[in-house]
């Protein structure tokens, strides 16, 4: 059986890899697949599924890919991709009472490991979500053989070489702690403060003779004249042999002799650490760089901008770039005629419903911009809001606010900008007429014909919309937080983090009901009898009987689920990846699912379905499944998602493409 893949996404995040090793280019982001490039021609040479699959990219070393799934460490060997060791914690009673006490406390799904571990030719260290220790596994056995335990601290990162584990700590001001790799005793302490660094190292990089620590700070503020730094110590001694300063150093590798530094954004300097003096300067004129990857004749590098770059090092020119295929997507709304998608690059994409085509694309700010509709009028809003009129997308004004909480009546707006109030003014303008006070940060607004609904973490205030009066003040059970409000007719339902749900009688505000939820549900619409809601451990839209609260119906997420909406008798669903899936609920059917920067009817598939054998997303990759290889599949599939055909073969742990494979 062929599959087709179509890769997209090279704009990192703060836990993004990228690697480099004699044959292959790696790249993951947090919760993403990792993705095998060849590192000459920059073709896939295989994918390891997402989050989706509960897959997770733990970490890479010179012989073997790590990888978490089911509270275990899978061992992947780099040349073959076959399984070679699984790295799985001693369960203790201890340990289990944690994993009870984390999921009850947080509503989250309790992960046996943190994405902070290392490796040397011996040994796997990996910290664990239990405690703060971190966990050693023999790589022979791949059995646990040490636990290291930590009083007060919490573990920012970790490193190894084959004489040292070295251990950065998230609080400012904490000492890095150099322990020996043969019995895991610490031999040494080495604060910030002793080279003039006020905040904490934020990471290190290792070679044979020295160890680079890189000086942060969080808040520049507070120390404005503060240059930041890397310290280079002697290893063994701990002697410093030198020291380099710049305002604004964001990353640095190492290779050979050469130490890499990202500065200011778009440059890299290299050093040479026989001489201590600046080699040469490589300057990326159009991007702002976040990842680099140092080869023998090769440099590759990923940018804010979803861009994967391989540059020549002798001539310090990019000799071929890969673009990303979407936009990650942080909001969604919808009408009649089109869907609306907000991103984190400060563009709305506008999606005709029926052509399935891009009406508009508006772009207002460099970061981010979130996305809502009301009347004739579309909002874009961070930290301007910006509105335009639906139809002619012509702007009618900018207004200075940030709204946290929104809703609308037939007369006013009543909106939050993250304070300890709800404003009421015009919907148009956001002119206000009247302030609300809260004692706490607002989260929660709602309307209907004679109340507004309002609540912080702690609170629901209910006010009477004729005199703005406080009516009542319903507070939730003890040591719980409210999360969400709904309404209908008759009735207010009241959801805490305490995995209760309390229905309240409007106008009498008596309670008539409470009842257990599941914890892992948030985010609740009513639509008429059904309760539709995010559950986060299965990634996936529930609905759920009113009343009985049995599950209906269940939509699984293409991506890592952040949002959905429902209009009418349509429910849109947006990953935190940029896919977005549109169903009927009609019939539950899916109807299309688009990348939000490019669009794929799946009705083109099923009008020469006899061709494939399944259509599927996988994370952030686009597959059909292919019953035979025949012209008529390659001209529709060219036609879909405008990419050659590659045909891959299934993998336990992914895709692993064919090295005679079509367009390779």
């Amino acid at each position: 059986m062929l599959k087709i893949i179509l890769f997209n996404e090279f704009m990192g995040n703060n836990l993004s890899k990228l690697d480099v090793d004699e044959n292959y280019l790696y790249y993951s982001k947090m919760w993403g697949p990792l993705h095998v490039f060849d590192k000459e021609t920059l073709k896939f040479r295989a994918l390891f599924i997402n989050r989706k699959e509960q897959f997770y990219t733990y970490h890479i070393d010179k012989q073997f890919l790590y990888f978490y799934q089911d509270d275990k460490i899978h061992v992947i060997d780099k040349q073959t991709y076959e399984e070679v060791g699984v790295c799985e914690k001693i369960i203790t009673e201890d340990l289990i009472k944690a994993k009870e006490k984390c999921e009850k406390d947080t509503n989250r799904e309790f992960l046996m490991f943190k994405r902070v571990c290392a490796s040397n030719n011996d040994f796997f260290y990996i910290c664990s979500a239990y405690q703060q220790s971190v966990v050693v596994f023999d790589k022979k056995t791949w059995k646990e053989v040490h636990t290291i335990k930590f009083e007060n601290w919490s573990i920012r990162d970790i490193y190894a070489d084959d004489s040292y584990l070295y251990i950065l700590e998230v609080s400012r001001g904490k000492p890095l702690r150099i322990l020996s790799n043969t019995n895991w005793e610490e031999i040494k302490q080495i604060s910030p403060t002793t080279y003039d660094i006020p905040d904490r190292f934020e990471s290190i990089c290792l070679d044979e003779q020295y160890i680079y620590l890189l000086g942060g700070i969080q808040q520049e503020k507070k120390y404005p004249s503060y240059q930041g730094a890397i310290i280079i110590l002697k290893k063994g001694t701990w002697e410093k042999i030198f020291e380099i300063r710049h305002l604004r150093i964001i990353s640095m590798r190492i290779k050979g002799q050469y130490l890499y530094l990202i500065k200011n954004g778009n440059i890299i300097e290299i050093w040479d650490t026989k001489k201590w003096e600046v080699l040469d300067t490589i300057i990326d004129e159009k991007d702002d760089i976040q990842l680099i990857a140092i080869g023998t004749e090769y440099m590759f590098s990923t940018t804010k901008q979803g861009k994967l770059k391989k540059w020549n090092l002798a001539s310090n020119k990019v000799v071929k770039t890969l673009y990303s295929k979407t936009i990650d997507v942080n909001s969604v709304a919808i009408d009649d005629e089109y869907i609306y998608v907000g991103s984190d690059i400060g563009s709305i994409r506008i999606w005709d419903r029926e052509s399935l085509q891009t009406e508009r694309i508006l772009r207002e700010d460099k970061n981010s911009i979130k996305v809502f509709i009301y009347d004739d009028y579309l909002f874009g809003t961070e930290n301007i809001t910006h509105v335009w009129e639906r139809g002619t997308w012509n702007k009618v004004q900018e207004i200075d606010l940030t709204l946290n909480a929104i809703d609308y009546d037939e007369k006013y707006v009543y909106y939050c900008d993250y304070g300890h109030y709800v404003k009421v003014g015009n919907p148009i303008t956001f002119d206000v007429i009247r302030i609300l006070h809260h004692s706490d940060w607002v989260n929660i607004i709602k309307v209907d014909d004679n109340f507004l609904y309002s609540a912080d973490n702690h609170v629901l205030s209910i006010w009477n919309k004729e005199n703005w009066k406080q009516v009542i003040i319903i507070e939730p059970p003890d040591d719980t937080k409210i999360r969400d409000l709904l309404l209908d007719n008759d009735y207010i339902y009241v959801f805490t983090d305490g995995k209760i749900v309390q229905t309240w009688k409007k106008k009498v505000w008596k309670k008539v009901q409470e009842r257990d939820i599941d914890r892992f549900d948030n985010s609740f619409v009513l639509y008429g009898d059904y309760v539709f809601c995010l559950n986060v451990s299965s990634n996936s839209i529930k609905i759920r009987d009113n009343n009985s609260w049995e599950l209906v119906k269940e939509f699984v997420g293409y991506g890592e689920i952040l949002i959905y909406r429902l209009y009418k008798d349509t429910l849109v669903i947006a990953s935190i990846d940029g896919i977005v899936s549109v169903y009927s609920l009609k019939d539950y059917s899916l109807q299309y699912v688009f990348y939000n920067n490019s669009d794929y009817n799946l009705d083109l598939f099923r009008k020469y379905e006899e061709c494939f054998e399944k259509i599927d997303l996988v994370g952030e990759c686009f597959i059909a499944s292919i019953k035979e290889d025949n012209g008529i599949c390659k001209e529709v599939l060219k036609r879909i998602i405008n990419e050659e055909c590659i045909p891959v073969k299934d993998h336990k742990y992914g895709l692993i493409y064919d090295k005679d494979a079509i367009g390779n």
